[in-house]
């Protein structure tokens, strides 16, 4: 039930936003960090939020944690390769 909550939320947000990154499940402390160590330096890098999300889960999968939880929801209309940041 919490789930298809936060699913829903995510979809109201990508209506207002360019784009929405989220977990699609709880997730462990550490796989939370590294993610979002990998998608934070991207972005800052300079990558469109898609780039920085696939690196993001990158990151996840280098240090053997589940992957699958991160999701990224755009904006209808708007392509994540060229979203900038």
């Amino acid at each position: 039930e919490r789930g298809s909550r936060v699913r829903a939320l995510a979809r109201e947000v990508a209506q207002v936003a360019p784009c929405v990154v989220g977990m699609d499940r709880a997730v462990e402390d550490n796989a939370a960090i590294d993610f979002a160590s990998g998608f934070y330096r991207s972005l800052g890098d300079g990558m469109s939020a898609q780039e920085a999300f696939d690196l993001g889960k990158a990151q996840v999968l280098m240090n053997n944690r589940n992957a699958q939880a991160p999701q990224l929801r755009v904006m209808a209309g708007r392509n994540a390769n060229e979203i900038y940041l």
